[in-house]
C-alpha cells in the first residue's frame, strides 16, 4: 500500500465525522514517507509542536480505528494489519451492502 492508497483507505474506513481534515492528511502522508515532524513542520510551514500535536491526535484516532497503540513508529504497520483484516468483510468497513430494488423484478410462472 502506498501513500495514495492510505489515504483513501482512511476515508473509506473512517466515520464521516471522524475523516481527517488537510493537515492531518499531509501529515500522515509525510509521515508515511519517514518524514519527521520537524521535517513536516518545515515543509508545511508551522512549527514542530504543532505538527507534533496534530500527529499524537492522529495517532489516537488510529489508535480507536484499529483497537491497538498506535504511533509514529508503528501507524503503518497498524493500518496494514487493520486491512487486512477488513478487507473482506465490507460491513465493518462502514460500508452497506447494496439494496436491492424489488419493484423492478418480473414475476415469472414456476415450471
Amino acid at each position: 500500500m502506498n501513500t495514495e492508497e492510505a489515504v483513501v483507505f482512511l476515508d473509506e474506513v473512517l466515520e464521516k465525522d471522524k475523516r481527517l481534515n488537510d493537515l492531518q492528511v499531509s501529515v500522515f502522508s509525510y509521515a508515511w514517507e519517514g518524514k519527521t515532524y520537524a521535517e513536516i513542520a518545515k515543509v508545511m510551514g508551522y512549527g514542530a509542536d504543532h505538527i507534533k500535536h496534530v500527529g499524537s491526535d492522529l495517532w489516537a484516532l488510529l489508535s480507536e480505528l484499529t483497537g491497538e497503540k498506535v504511533s509514529k513508529a508503528n501507524f503503518r504497520s497498524a493500518l496494514m494489519r487493520y486491512r487486512r483484516q477488513h478487507s473482506l468483510d465490507p460491513i465493518r468497513l462502514n460500508h452497506h451492502p447494496p439494496h436491492a430494488d424489488w419493484s423492478q423484478l418480473i414475476d415469472t410462472p414456476e415450471s
